[in-house]
């Protein structure tokens, strides 16, 4: 008799009991983890992924093609705030004369990562020859992607950048 007692104290022991809750919650994860993965099969590749990777590829080529022969060089504010407004700097000089240069426009395009909502842009203010400046005051504190886009004649010089927004106030 002291057997069968023994076998159903197993099954009363809280850390056995525990282990087995825990075993069986795994399983039951992973299943559904699998059935998820079945029936919502993921889009990795379009019907079409010849003819959008061709076109990717000229896209490419023409943007190289039309890449304008410049340098450029961008002043960041030392301490850049969400709620205080930041001064930018931007130099663009020709790469074979080391001349600054004059484009017909100039672009600042902040790009916010986790939420398209916030995207915006502004036209940058020329101050001399290649030089360029604009003040902004970014609507959220965090990172932000910046791409300052030189643009004439249908051709552009563009700067890519990262920068975050911090709460300097507090």
């Amino acid at each position: 008799m002291t057997d069968q007692n023994d076998k159903n104290k197993a099954w009363k022991n809280p850390w056995f009991l525990g282990w087995m809750g825990l075993l069986v919650f795994v399983f039951i994860v992973n299943f559904s983890m699998v059935f998820m993965a079945i029936t919502n099969k993921p889009r990795l590749l379009t019907d079409d992924f010849y003819k959008k990777g061709k076109a990717y590829s000229d896209n490419r080529l023409k943007l190289e093609a039309n890449k304008l022969p410049w340098q450029a060089k961008v002043e960041l504010p030392d301490d850049i705030s969400f709620s205080q407004a930041s001064t930018f700097k931007y130099h663009i000089i020709d790469e074979k004369s080391l001349q600054p240069v004059s484009p017909a426009e100039v672009i600042f395009y902040a790009y916010r990562p986790s939420d398209g909502h916030y995207d915006f842009s502004q036209k940058m203010t020329e101050i001399a020859t290649g030089q360029y400046t604009t003040t902004i005051k970014f609507p959220l504190k965090g990172i932000w992607d910046i791409i300052i886009s030189a643009q004439q004649d249908g051709k552009e010089h563009n700067t890519a950048f990262n920068i975050i927004a911090r709460d300097l106030d507090n």
